[in-house]
């Protein structure tokens, strides 16, 4: 049998043969409900009821209250309460324990009352913090000339109130240096350096390091305030130079009279500092397959006196093609082409001696055949009128 009141449907247990029980609760006394009884049988009602309802008086009371905290047993006080807000506030300085999970455990006593303990778990977490303002790990891509000295300078700040974070328990870096392939050629490790103003250099001795790609990882870290990280990949290339030849040579192009002294003159810059001189440079000329070597002379002036006395040039004019080769440490090597037309040997400017040679052999030539057309012909001349032209002569001078 099924009764159902109010929507709700109740089962009517069987409690002794032809009775039946349910039991009514949470409804309002001074409700009227209503209700179906579903049955295939004559139904005769009992009904028995039992009122009851109870209240909760709450009231607030003052006693003592005090805390602990369990993992740090030397931070512990009174709770004070608070008049205006009618409550008990305890504050934690969190300054003096560190990041970790914690429980503090309160304990209420008050005369004619029971005790009470209640725990309150909490976390403190480490302060967040910056690297260069950044809050992720901080990436640092440089380019640098092999001999030039660079420091990075790292800012570890507290992201809340930005303050520059000292004292730290760590400051460390670790590098590796990587040939062509990518392939690990040397590592080791360092510590950076705190300046007065907060800062946090890395001093990597670049000025000292052999060209190549590197890599280094910085940690900066303190008790209590989130670490961080940087990334910095960097690359040491040698250096370039810059040349320029004499002004005797256009379009690296000379000409000289056989047995002249040519000067070759280079002057060498680095375009790296700003073109300042280029000192202690190696400079050869291979010429015929001989070197010669230039002479250093100031502000980054090299000089070769290149000989032309035994180049054979006496018949025509000789062209000689050499190479020069400029090289220094941390510098990438130069090498260009360079062009010396020695000329005929001069018997005075302008004048070849070859020829000035040919012009005199060809004088003579030309006196030798007069003069002895002169003596042929005076022979042929028959005798008789040789003495004519004598007594001509002879009475030419009487008279």
């Amino acid at each position: 049998m099924n009764i159902t009141i109010e929507g709700q449907t109740f089962q009517i247990s069987n409690a002794f043969p032809g009775q039946g029980t349910f039991s009514l609760s949470g409804f309002n006394k001074d409700t009227i409900i209503t209700a179906i009884i579903v049955t295939d049988q004559q139904v005769n009602f009992t009904l028995s009821f039992k009122i009851s309802y109870s209240r909760t008086v709450n009231y607030e009371t003052l006693g003592e209250i005090v805390y602990i905290i369990r993992e740090s047993p030397g931070i512990f006080g009174i709770v004070e309460y608070d008049p205006n807000l009618r409550c008990y506030l305890q504050t934690i300085d969190t300054s003096l324990i560190d990041a970790d999970h914690y429980t503090m455990r309160f304990h209420i006593d008050k005369e004619n009352y029971n005790s009470v303990t209640k725990d309150l778990d909490f976390i403190v977490i480490e302060r967040l913090t910056l690297i260069n303002g950044e809050s992720a790990i901080a990436k640092v891509i440089e380019f640098m000339y092999i001999k030039d000295e660079y420091n990075f300078t790292f800012l570890y700040t507290d992201a809340l109130t930005g303050a520059r974070i000292a004292d730290l328990t760590t400051q460390s870096y670790i590098w590796e240096k990587y040939d062509v392939n990518g392939n690990v050629t040397a590592n080791g490790e360092g510590t950076l350096i705190q300046e007065d103003d907060g800062s946090h250099v890395l001093d990597f001795d670049s000025e000292n390091r052999t060209a190549g790609e590197y890599l280094i990882i910085v940690t900066l870290a303190k008790d209590n305030y989130e670490y961080k990280n940087a990334m910095i990949r960097f690359t040491i290339q040698i250096r370039e130079l810059e040349y320029s030849l004499g002004n005797n040579f256009k379009n690296f192009k000379t000409n000289v009279v056989q047995g002249k002294i040519v000067q070759i003159e280079i002057n060498l810059t680095d375009p790296t500092r700003g073109g300042i001189p280029l000192l202690n440079a190696s400079i050869v000329l291979i010429m015929n397959e001989i070197e010669y070597h230039f002479n250093e002379s100031v502000n980054g002036t090299y000089i070769l006196n290149f000989p032309t006395s035994n180049v054979k040039a006496f018949f025509e004019s000789k062209t000689l093609t050499g190479i020069i080769s400029i090289t220094r440490e941390d510098y990438f090597s130069e090498e260009f082409f360079i062009t010396i037309v020695v000329g005929m040997e001069e018997i005075f400017p302008g004048m070849p001696m070859f020829y000035f040679l040919i012009i005199i052999f060809g004088a003579i030539a030309v006196v030798g055949s007069i003069v002895g057309y002169r003596v042929y012909k005076h022979a042929t001349i028959p005798t008789f009128i040789k003495n004519v032209r004598v007594l001509l002569s002879f009475l030419m001078r009487v008279c």
